[in-house]
């Protein structure tokens, strides 16, 4: 009877000690995840913030930089002529502050042709042609000797030789074009052209210039107003001052 009543205590202990084990490790174990997610989303904080940071002060050297270049624009005296407000201020970053108030640029011829358009303007004495296809830089070239044959397009077709129905260059351009072939054929055919004999608003920029307006088709009047930069983009817009009239070649 007594040693029943020895293994009948002995065993409760062990049933009544059990679940205090149970409970232990539970709490272990608990905390153990407790710990280890605890770990691993403070990491992911930490990192979250790291990046919060650095973002900020990339945006802070990017607003400190444009503020100083758009101060800098701004705080230029010399004011932006009143066709090519709305051009510049699309293009301030390009063009950066103007070098000289507006000019008059006496003559201009413009050209526009199959892949490009191209613009002579006797203040710079050169030819800019623009392409039209984005996958080119404006090209510049600067007068040399002009023929005055070469503004006879009989003659200029007997050199270019352009297919049935398509029109040659004319002028310096295709003085240009027969010289160097290989730098201004893909400009392609021409569409029309209008030589202007009457001053266009003409403005030098640090990085380029502005001028305008020209025609924005055969016998129109609308005009466009037109930037080319140092680095060869170029951009147009339209302006509400009429283009001159085309003057006969």
């Amino acid at each position: 009877m007594k040693e029943s009543v020895e293994w009948i205590l002995g065993e409760w202990r062990t049933i009544s000690g059990a679940p205090a084990t149970i409970v232990i490790l539970v709490v272990i174990v608990a905390a153990g995840i407790w710990l280890a997610l605890d770990w691993k989303y403070n990491a992911i904080i930490n990192n979250l913030k790291e990046e919060r940071d650095h973002l900020k002060e990339k945006l802070n050297r990017l607003a400190s930089s444009g503020s100083s270049v758009a101060g800098a624009v701004s705080g230029s005296e010399i004011p932006i002529g009143e066709n090519f407000k709305y051009l510049y201020d699309s293009n301030v970053i390009k063009l950066g502050k103007p070098r000289t108030p507006v000019q008059q640029c006496r003559r201009s011829y413009q050209s526009v042709h199959e892949n490009a358009i191209v613009i002579w303007l006797e203040c710079r004495s050169a030819h800019f042609a623009l392409p039209t296809d984005g996958k080119r830089k404006v090209i510049e070239a600067k007068d040399t000797d002009w023929e005055a044959k070469s503004y006879t397009e009989g003659y200029v077709r007997k050199i270019l030789n352009p297919p049935e129905g398509k029109s040659p260059p004319t002028g310096g351009l295709a003085r240009l074009w027969e010289r160097n072939p290989e730098t201004w054929a893909w400009i392609g055919w021409r569409d029309w052209h209008c030589p202007i004999n009457t001053s266009i608003d003409y403005q030098d920029f640090e990085n380029g210039f502005l001028v305008g307006p020209l025609p924005i088709g055969p016998n129109r009047t609308e005009g466009r107003v037109f930037m080319v930069t140092r680095d060869g983009d170029w951009d147009t817009r339209k302006t509400e001052k009429p283009a001159p009239p085309c003057s006969a070649i």
